[in-house]
């Protein structure tokens, strides 16, 4: 049994907790107590006792009964705080139990701790307290600058002010009549000498010019008119200037007592007159202008309306649209036109008749015909070598270049008759016809070959 000994690795009372809840981290009593332990054991290099490593409490004498120190161990198991975990456990005869950091777990040093505490304590520097914070150093580790430092600490002003900052950094606060004297811009005061005013079409200015004191004057000498319109009795108006409605359903009744008639123009007379009661004046005579209901006007003009508009006639000189298109000599009949007219103008544009015809002709290359589609006369161009022209009402021009019926047959210079060998293409012969080919035949495969009831197709 080892003597009694101090409580050497210093562990904690069990009220003390493992983790401080202040800082998340192993407190520093239970700290000290790890440290201590592994102090002893070496720093992990020496095999120290289970006796010399003894922290529990001094022993307490024998009250007399049992207990030598002697026995036999059937299970020894520890338990440890968050953080810390052990291996090697239980112990049922002998072992050793090994404690070791969980992941992500460490025991700092005092003096860590001690850091730790103090940067913990430090936070409150900077959520809005006071405590401990130094504005200057705060400001010089934030990049500040001199007159930066200035402006921060200017007191707050009871009215408006103007800021100077001076050469030496330094910053001046001042009213307005000291700035304006600071940036020599006077007090505000001078001299009149000559002021005056003009103005435009209607405008007049008058008290100018002003050498000391006084007032400019400016007055419209052309104000806008004002127009009205008043009706009286049935008469209504509505409508503002320059537009107005007029509306009057008076009816007046009156009686004649004479109208006459007097007067007459070039030839016309008027009669019935006078009426003194109702009666018809009748406009007659017959009107004849004569050269002298008219005075001297300039050489070459004539009496006409306005020249491509309609308005009162004037003597005016001739323009080419008083003149209206001429498709015929002056002289003679239609049938005596002379020179070339072009096929705008009904003509040919050419002065032969061959020359007048290809003119007009849509064909362009040897062999074209001119057919008509119903509408027009057009151009049909020559088909290939052999072909033969074909009626097909399907075609716009209702005929048309085709290989001849029968897969080329015809009759030679020399009195044969000779036909293709092969037919490629569908065929009919035409119903109440027979016909004839010279064998053997080949029908391409998908081709067929009609032949109408009562006709017949020999091959020989």
């Amino acid at each position: 049994m080892p003597e009694q000994q101090q409580n050497i690795t210093n562990i904690p009372s069990n009220r003390v907790e493992i983790i401080d809840p202040r800082t998340g981290m192993v407190s520093r009593e239970w700290y000290r107590f790890f440290l201590n332990l592994f102090t002893l054991a070496g720093n992990g290099g020496n095999q120290t006792s289970l006796d010399d490593l003894q922290v529990g409490p001094p022993p307490q004498p024998d009250s007399g009964g049992g207990g030598g120190g002697t026995g036999t161990v059937t299970s020894v198991d520890m338990t440890v705080p968050t953080g810390l975990s052990v291996s090697g456990n239980p112990i049922t005869s002998a072992g050793t139990l090994a404690v070791s950091y969980s992941a992500g777990y460490a025991i700092p040093t005092t003096a860590k701790q001690t850091e730790w505490d103090t940067a913990y304590a430090d936070r409150l520097k900077w959520d809005g307290g006071a405590t401990d914070l130094v504005a200057a150093t705060g400001r010089t580790s934030l990049g500040s600058t001199t007159v930066g430092d200035n402006f921060f600490t200017l007191t707050n002003p009871s009215a408006i002010t103007f800021v100077q900052i001076n050469a030496d950094n330094s910053i001046t606060t001042m009213d307005a009549p000291t700035f304006r004297t600071a940036i020599g811009a006077g007090t505000g005061a001078g001299s009149v000498t000559s002021v005056d005013g003009a103005g435009g079409t209607g405008i007049s200015v008058t008290g100018g010019p002003i050498t000391t004191s006084g007032t400019l004057t400016i007055t419209n000498t052309a104000p806008d008119q004002v127009v009205s319109l008043t009706g009286a009795g049935t008469t209504a108006v509505t409508g503002t200037y320059p537009n107005f409605t007029i509306t009057s359903n008076d009816s007046f009744v009156g009686t004649v007592t004479s109208v006459g008639t007097a007067g007459t123009v070039s030839g016309l007379t008027l009669t019935g007159g006078p009426i003194t009661s109702s009666g018809t004046i009748t406009l007659g005579g017959t009107l004849a202008v004569t050269p002298s209901d008219f005075s001297s006007q300039t050489a070459n003009t004539f009496l006409a309306a306005p020249n491509g508009s309609p308005g009162t006639p004037t003597f005016r000189t001739i323009v080419a649209a008083d003149v209206p298109t001429l498709n015929q000599n002056t002289t003679g009949t239609a049938a005596n036109v002379t020179g070339t007219v072009a096929i705008l103008n009904g003509g040919t544009g050419q002065t032969t008749q061959t020359a007048a015809f290809d003119a007009l002709a849509p064909t362009t290359t040897k062999g074209d015909l001119i057919v008509d589609n119903g509408t027009n006369n057009i151009r049909l161009g020559v088909g290939l070598d052999t072909y033969v022209l074909t009626a097909d009402s399907t075609v716009a021009a209702g005929v048309k270049w085709a290989a001849a019926a029968g897969g080329g047959s015809n009759i030679t210079a020399q009195g044969l008759w000779e036909n293709n060998a092969n037919i490629s293409s569908n065929y009919t012969i035409a119903t109440g016809n027979n016909g004839m080919s010279a064998g053997p035949i080949t029908v391409a495969s998908g081709v067929t070959v009609t032949v109408p009831t009562g006709s017949s197709w020999a091959i020989v």
